[in-house]
This record gives structure tokens, sequence and C-alpha cells, in this order.
């Protein structure tokens, strides 16, 4: 590619820039994610590396999950102390490849383990149910970097920390500044310090604190419907035999009996009987098989 063409001038680009184009460029082909340039960066390196995150990532999401290439090296760098931010610089530079590539064995036994843990423990066995992959990135790097506060700390309070994060959508948007800020404070603390971390996020201008009106505001379609669901159905099959009988979410009372227009004495409204927010409201929904 040409950067000199049309009056650009290379010095004005980063490798990133530089990816970003090609990428944008190569838009109208087969389609290419920042990880699939990275990789081909890395294994310039490292021979093995693309099979080793595709078994990985095969494994994490054989229950039913939908981890990504990206989450995992997006993870690498957090673990090795490179800051959250996905910057190709950051594995283009030796020593940070030579870490990850020494501490592979450590980094994926982590990442299993909060697998693990996110499927025994808070019932979130579904891609559906999760609407971030990032708020594991700590429960990661704590299980890594502490492994012994791991052990020892209870998971009734991970789990919990867990699901609020997730419910309140703390680490959606522009998560990077925050991320980082959570496990600097993991880091100094050298265990997970909930007051603590809630007072980061807080500081981040996020909060934690689910409320009725929060469970009660969701609609039918929202991302975090199949997550309350979760909670609430937890014996539900997410592995059935065949794929087309995964469980999905329906109305209560039907939407065809609430659409109904109102009659007699209202009949001059014109209106249906109940609006498509309240039809669609979460009380008035279900998981069926």
């Amino acid at each position: 590619m040409d950067l000199n063409r049309g009056g650009l001038h290379p010095d004005l680009y980063d490798l990133n820039d530089v990816v970003e184009i090609f990428i944008r460029a190569n838009s109208g082909g087969t389609p290419l994610s920042k990880s699939d340039l990275m990789f081909s960066l890395l294994t310039v390196k490292w021979e093995s590396i693309e099979e080793e995150i595709e078994d990985l990532v095969a494994d994490l999401n054989r229950p039913g999950y939908e981890f990504t290439r990206d989450f995992v090296l997006k993870t690498c760098l957090v673990l090795i102390g490179a800051g959250a931010k996905y910057d190709v610089r950051k594995f283009r530079k030796e020593a940070n490849l030579e870490t990850i590539k020494s501490s592979w064995i450590q980094i994926k036994t982590a990442i299993g383990d909060v697998q693990d843990f996110l499927f025994d423990r808070t019932f979130l066995r579904s891609g559906k149910a999760l609407p971030s992959y990032l708020p594991l990135i700590p429960l990661i790097y704590l299980r890594h970097n502490f492994h012994s506060e791991w052990k020892r700390i209870d998971k009734d309070i991970l789990r919990e920390w867990l699901l609020r994060v997730m419910i309140t959508g703390a680490f959606s948007g522009s998560s990077d500044s925050i991320l980082d800020a959570v496990i600097k404070d993991i880091r100094e603390n050298e265990t997970f310090d909930v007051s603590s971390l809630n007072s980061v996020v807080a500081n981040k201008g996020r909060n934690v604190f689910v409320t009725p009106e929060k469970i009660l505001s969701l609609q039918y379609g929202d991302a975090l419907i199949y997550l309350i669901f979760s909670l609430i159905y937890q014996g539900v099959n997410f592995q059935p035999s065949y794929e087309g009988n995964l469980p999905t979410l329906d109305h209560i009372f039907p939407q065809s009996k609430l659409r109904e227009k109102l009659s007699g004495s209202d009949i001059q409204s014109g209106g249906m009987r109940y609006d498509q927010r309240e039809r669609d409201q979460i009380a008035n929904l279900m998981l069926l098989s």
C-alpha cells in the first residue's frame, strides 16, 4: 500500500493506523479482523501461537460460550502488565511476546479456571447470557497473579460482583480505563477487595448497584434478558441434542391477545389494550425450550 499516494506521508501513520487502513481497504474481500493481522505479525516470532489460541478458544466455547481470539490476546496483555488497550505495537515488543510465550501454560490455565467458575458458579452457561466478556478479565488476573488469593476467597463474593457489573454494564462502552483501574487496585491490594473495586468503578462514572427498576425496565430483545433468566431458570439445558431446541424467549400472555383493540365504552379511544412496552416487559416473558 502506497501511503504517499494522494499526498499522504508515511510519517503521519503509526502501525495501528496502517492496520486500520489495511482492514478498511480489504473490506471488499475476505473480511479480516485486527487479530488476523496481529497473528500474521506474531507468528514470525512464535509459529505455533495461532494454533495454541485457536485450541484454547475451542475449549472455552465447548459449553456454548462465544470467546474470541481478540479476548484472549487482550487478556494476555493485561496479565503481563501491558495494559488493556488493544495495541498492535505491544505485540511487536520482543519482551511482551517472550513473556506471553513463557507464561502461556499459566495464562491459559487461569482463563480456563475462570471459565469453569463461570459455568459452575454463576449459571451463565451460554454466550447469550453474557452481555460482555471483559468483566472476566479481573478474575483471570486474580487467578493468574495471586493464585493463593483465588483459592482462598469466597467464590460467592466473586460471583455477586461479576453479576452486578454485567447487569449494570459497568464495563460497557470505552472500558479500557476502567479495566486498567480495576487491575491496578487488585495488584496494589493483592486481593479482590469488592468495596475498593466498587469505589474504583464509581470514580470512573459507573456503578454496580442493581435496583428493581433496572430489572423491571428490561424489554424483549434486551441483551440482559438472557442473563437474568439464566439466574431464574438455573436448570435450563443450553446444550440440547438438536441446535433448534436451544432455549428461547417468548411471551407469557400472547401478543396477539394483548394487541386487541379496546371495545365497549372505550372503543372511542381506538387504542390497543396494551402498548408494545407493556407487552414486551420482562414480567411478561419466559424462557422456553
